[in-house]
């Protein structure tokens, strides 16, 4: 079994363990799955058990096969899995559900007492070996790939999309196969909105462009942001990057082992305040990565989480004026004893991604 699993049986004494919860099955098999469909893990004392509705590559488990998705409507995945369940002779009166609210009822009216274990799970999985750290890096310096790609193509005639499927072009040519990955890609007033998927909208003069790029390789994500600017940036585009710059180093100051997650989203939008803009400042300060896109720890006014070495983050602070632009930019770093190591090597100055109208 993948290490998660047995930590789970060496340290929680229960009969089995029960969960839906996507990324802790991914953690627990170390196996990407489909975020699209319903999964489900149960582990007894002698087997392991995956409810999927298509074969995974795992052989550590046995797989149940449930109706999933269907192109002619959405099945009732959860029900399915339940009449699954319903073929297992599971322990009553005793043992341990570690489950998804969805799935209690079932649990409970067979008597099993509820614990869930999810936190316990993520909080272990949130410290990367080194094969994972290492397969992050790379998929940064894929990333970099990309907005070098962007840096030196004249944009005068693309719109958002014919300039996105160029992107794409570059990571087919770095992975060898077309990635699965998740975007935000927009330009012009839209980018005051924060996120978007890209259209037929044609870049234009002084228009800002956000490319956050979420690509998956060897099982991991990386999640970069650099923003463009289209042609000479005006006065207050490079007032906001200014700023923007200053608030991601101040992050990468107090991002270090046994800081507070809230000392790191104090960092950043203590650096907005000053400048009076902190209301233009909409979402979090950043995440963990990992198997999943957006993992713990987060970087919120309201979140407390230790930061660990050997976690892998980004930091992304963002500014935003709607109707007018929006900047955002992101950097991935590895928490190391002495403070956050820096993955990748593109530069943050302004001038790299000023693009040829």
């Amino acid at each position: 079994m993948a290490f998660s699993l047995d930590i789970l049986k060496n340290e929680y004494d229960s009969e089995f363990f029960f969960t839906s919860d996507r990324q802790c099955i991914e953690y627990l098999l170390l196996e990407n799955l489909d975020f699209l469909e319903e999964y489900a893990l149960l582990v007894t004392e002698a087997e392991a058990w995956l409810f999927t509705p298509h074969s995974v590559e795992c052989k550590e488990v046995k797989q149940v096969m449930y109706e999933g998705y269907s192109d002619r409507n959405y099945q009732d995945k959860a029900g399915n899995i339940l009449k699954k369940l319903d073929e297992f002779s599971l322990p009553t009166q005793g043992g341990t559900a570690f489950e998804k609210l969805r799935y209690a009822d079932y649990f409970r009216n067979r008597g099993c007492a509820l614990k869930d274990l999810t936190q316990q799970v993520l909080k272990k999985a949130g410290v990367k070996t080194p094969g994972q750290w290492k397969a992050i890096e790379n998929c940064v310096e894929i990333t970099e790939n990309c907005y070098r790609a962007i840096a030196d193509k004249k944009v005068s005639d693309e719109s958002e999309i014919s300039l996105f499927r160029y992107v794409q072009e570059s990571i087919v040519e770095s992975t060898g196969y077309n990635n699965r990955m998740i975007y935000d890609f927009l330009a012009g007033k839209r980018t005051g909105e924060v996120s978007g998927h890209p259209t037929l909208y044609r870049i234009k003069e002084k228009d800002t462009l956000i490319a956050d790029l979420l690509p998956r390789h060897r099982g991991v994500y990386a999640d970069m942001t650099r923003t463009f600017f289209a042609g000479t940036p005006t006065d207050k585009q490079v007032y906001i990057y200014e700023v923007l710059c200053e608030a991601i180093l101040a992050g990468e100051q107090v991002l270090r082992p046994g800081a507070d997650s809230r000392e790191i989203y104090e960092a950043v939008y203590t650096v907005f305040k000053k400048y009076g803009i902190e209301g233009n400042f909409v979402h979090h300060a950043g995440h963990g990565l990992g198997m999943g896109y957006y993992e713990a720890p987060w970087f919120l006014k309201e979140q407390s989480e230790l930061i660990l070495e050997n976690m892998v983050v980004a930091l992304e602070p963002g500014l935003y004026f709607k109707g007018e632009f929006g900047i955002r930019i992101e950097n991935n770093y590895r928490i190391t004893e002495n403070g956050a190591k820096r993955l990748g090597t593109l530069p943050l100055e302004m001038e790299t991604y000023i693009l040829k109208m």
